[in-house]
């Protein structure tokens, strides 16, 4: 009676503790999830060549603070993948889009979703990002183009 007891404490443990982990936001192993995709992306910011999600890093290159974040959260909406939010270093009068890994047509494509900005070239194919986002003075208007 005993020992049959001890079984099932101890499975109502593990079961508690598998609970609390995944509650936490630890995934299951690939080989236990049963769903094929679980983190299917938006459709509608995808690089044209190559139907892959444009991964951005976007720096805020204004006083305003918190700016990074919240257009972290807009682009996420349209199908971009955010690697990193940061401070550009001074205060920038206009929006720049630098293009890392892109082909020239997908970044000018993406510079004109996000408001017809400038748009430089500087390849690194080291770097993890397809492109980085500079927000300046006139983010207002990138926020037009973002917004339904």
């Amino acid at each position: 009676m005993l020992r049959s007891l001890n079984f099932w404490l101890f499975l109502m443990v593990v079961i508690c503790g598998l609970s609390l982990l995944l509650a936490s936001g630890v995934s299951l192993p690939r080989w236990f999830d049963s769903t094929e995709n679980p983190n299917p992306v938006v459709q509608g910011w995808e690089t044209e060549s190559d139907q892959q999600p444009v991964h951005l890093r976007i720096l805020n290159g204004t006083d305003h603070s918190g700016l990074a974040r919240q257009f972290s959260l807009l682009v996420s909406g349209k199908g971009c993948v955010v690697e990193a939010i940061g401070n550009a270093p001074g205060i920038w009068p206009e929006s720049l889009l630098v293009n890392r890994r892109l082909d020239h047509q997908s970044a000018k494509e993406l510079a004109r979703k996000l408001g017809n900005m400038d748009l430089i070239r500087q390849w690194d194919e080291r770097l993890t990002e397809d492109a980085v986002l500079i927000l300046g003075e006139d983010f207002e208007l990138v926020k037009e183009a973002l917004l339904p």
